[in-house]
């Protein structure tokens, strides 16, 4: 299952991104971080199954930290806003 998952919040400066790829590379997650020009977070996930996606989210729903998630959005190749993602074989930050 693919999505993109746009993550708004104090997510930009504060690790989020790394913090992003430790949960990915635990749970086997495919894809790639960046941050966007807004201040948000998006990220592209190739991952197994729905529940998977499910349990991965939870995990960077992060609150009380430094970085804090305020709102997340997600989209597939079924939702409008769905972006092409490409196929990965691992999860890289992109600077």
């Amino acid at each position: 299952m693919k999505a993109y998952i746009i993550v708004h919040g104090i997510v930009q400066g504060v690790g989020y991104r790394a913090f992003v790829k430790g949960i990915a590379d635990e749970y086997g997650v495919r894809g790639m971080v960046k941050n966007i020009d807004d201040g948000s977070v998006g990220i592209f996930a190739d991952i197994e199954t729905k529940k998977a996606l499910e349990k991965f989210v939870e995990k960077i729903n992060v609150k009380g930290r430094q970085m804090e998630v305020f709102h997340i959005e997600i989209y597939n190749e079924f939702e409008e806003g769905y972006k092409e993602m490409g196929s990965y074989t691992s999860f890289k930050i992109i600077l």
